[in-house]
């Protein structure tokens, strides 16, 4: 969860990461109420004219521990299409840190601070979808950057790279799958 990459993080970074956060409910969230701002505003860019009430964007530094390492090499994210949620957050942190470079490749989720996806399912068919009543618009310039899903340095798996992940489904982690097939690991470590 949050809480367990923050500890891990705050404690490996040579200096504090700042970022000023956009972030933006649907009008039509009935949990708006959760929300205790009175000064909620319309949202509005070229891409985005109605539906959503921006939170004050105010800037956020997340500050090093008092015990941090202050670890001066670069500290690599590795992301696929699995990552939402609290991993969605930690991958969001690497614009805004030099230190920080996520590889991989996209997640097709969205990303971001504070994004609460939910998921419903339709009564007769149970065909499920999701929505998300609280987006980040921090730092979107055009409407796939609603993802955040940039990568620092992209890995586009091949056919045969996909078929060895779903045959060593047990075996993922160790040394030998890593160091051999794991064309995102191995990315990572011939960048070190």
């Amino acid at each position: 969860d949050d809480r367990v990459w923050i500890n891990v993080l705050f404690r490996l970074l040579d200096k504090p990461v700042v970022r000023t956060i956009t972030l933006c409910l649907n009008e039509q969230n009935p949990y708006t109420y959760r929300f205790e701002e009175n000064n909620l505003k319309p949202y509005s860019t070229d891409y985005v004219n109605k539906g959503y009430l921006q939170l004050p964007a105010i800037p956020d530094t997340m500050g090093l521990y008092a015990d941090a390492w202050h670890f001066k090499g670069k500290i690599f994210l590795l992301q696929d299409e699995h990552c939402f949620s609290s991993a969605g957050s930690l991958i969001s942190m690497c614009p805004f840190s030099d230190q920080l470079i996520n590889v991989g490749n996209s997640t097709g989720w969205f990303a971001g601070f504070g994004v609460m996806p939910w998921v419903y399912c339709l009564p007769h068919s149970k065909i499920l979808y999701w929505v998300e009543p609280l987006l980040d618009f921090t730092r979107v310039r055009q409407p796939k950057d609603l993802f955040h899903n940039d990568l620092k340095l992209p890995v586009e798996k091949n056919f045969q790279q996909h078929v060895d992940h779903f045959r060593n489904k047990g075996k993922l982690y160790t040394e030998d799958y890593l160091f051999t097939k794991d064309p995102v690991f191995r990315k990572a470590m011939a960048r070190d």
